[in-house]
């Protein structure tokens, strides 16, 4: 599943809020950010963070699939993976009870799921996805949360008053067993991704990404300080062993 079908037709422009539709692509599909997917104006629209903008989606969608051809994982999977990682963030940044935007802020996986299920058919058509399809994109998504706790958000979404680790149960039991145990390890892939792939390049970007989160964490109210990046740290080293003890425990 490569979205070839989209090189027949465009697919309709995705709905960012009840007012606004985005265009149809207008570029060549190899010439766009996202290997055709979507045009750049429509994944600045979906990724208005400081932090949590265009070029980390993109950046997160590159290593992934990187990371998947290298764990094993055929073209079609890896694919399918960059896919859902051009998404993971996607969120139209506004307030839910006024609608006035609110860019610099961090991610909220509750609302890009909902997000999902408000644009489900374009979405499969976009990127000529199964419903099962579908439903692996969200539980793959639902793991990217942090803090990956048992603490309730409230965001405005059906998923009020839910942990992101009851989220990502929901998501998962919506798969048959073997997908669900495949979601298990692609989960930690995109997560991992999403944790280290603006480190890996310049150290100008890896410098202007750790200003960046912490605008976005001092626009919620919190300050960064040693102790939160040195728990960023511990997690992302955390989920390094895990998936190396989930790859050790396939190949047994």
């Amino acid at each position: 599943m490569t979205g070839s079908s989209n090189k027949e037709n465009n697919p309709p422009g995705l709905a960012v809020r009840r007012s606004l539709k985005l265009s149809p692509p207008t570029l060549p599909l190899m010439e766009q950010p996202g290997a055709g997917y979507f045009a750049l104006s429509e994944l600045k629209q979906l990724n208005s963070g400081y932090y949590h903008d265009s070029l980390h989606a993109l950046e997160v969608s590159n290593l992934v699939c990187t990371l998947a051809r290298a764990y094993g994982r055929d073209p079609a999977r890896a694919e399918f993976l960059k896919q859902v990682a051009l998404i993971h963030d996607a969120d139209p940044r506004t307030c839910p009870t006024t609608g006035v935007p609110q860019e610099g802020t961090p991610a909220r996986v509750q609302v890009t799921l909902s997000w999902m299920e408000q644009e489900q058919e374009t979405l499969q058509n976009r990127f000529d996805w199964t419903e099962l399809q579908f439903k692996e994109a969200q539980a793959l998504i639902a793991r990217t949360d942090f803090p990956f706790d048992n603490k309730p958000r409230n965001l405005g979404t059906r998923f009020d008053d839910m942990s992101p680790v009851e989220v990502y149960r929901e998501t998962l039991e919506q798969l048959p067993s073997a997908h669900r145990e495949m979601c298990l390890i692609d989960g930690l892939l995109l997560r991992f991704s999403d944790q280290i792939a603006a480190y890996l390049g310049t150290f100008a970007r890896a410098r202007k990404s750790v200003k960046d989160l912490a605008a976005e964490l001092n626009n919620t109210g919190l300050t960064l300080t040693f102790e939160n990046i040195f728990d960023q740290s511990k997690t992302v080293l955390d989920h390094l062993v895990e998936l190396h003890t989930h790859r050790r425990n396939f190949e047994d």
